[in-house]
């Protein structure tokens, strides 16, 4: 058995709640939140300050994939994307956080699913 001092003990209980606190909600409950937005980063992602969470988070959106910086499009997306968020009633149904930690929620402005229109929707080529 491995003896933990006190100072060891100390720094794990200060480092869970840490990481606690850095959690903004349990996302796992498909409860709708209300939220500001802060900045918008491209076609299909944006920065989002919600009501319970501790900090803005950056907040992936379901249901299509916006072109990258690196691809044809995506200013004409993300202009598109900052058009429909800008002074807006805009509402987050938390699914999960992908593998960048970002949280991956369906996002609703004014009670309506945003969904980007065909014109707005990355290829299926990568960035390299």
């Amino acid at each position: 058995m491995v003896k933990v001092s006190f100072v060891g003990k100390f720094r794990l209980i200060f480092l869970a709640i840490v990481f606690l606190l850095s959690t903004p909600f349990n996302y796992a409950n498909d409860q709708i939140i209300a939220c500001d937005l802060v900045r918008v980063i491209d076609g299909d992602t944006a920065v989002f300050d919600c009501e319970g969470w501790n900090k803005s988070e950056r907040v992936r959106f379901t249901g299509y994939n916006a072109p990258d910086k690196c691809q044809e499009g995506y200013k004409e997306a993300t202009n598109w994307l900052k058009g429909i968020l800008n002074n807006r009633e805009i509402t987050l149904k938390v699914r999960a956080r992908d593998k960048y930690r970002r949280i991956v929620a369906d996002v609703f402005v004014n009670q309506e699913k945003v969904k980007a229109p065909k014109k707005h929707r990355a290829k299926r080529t990568a960035c390299r």
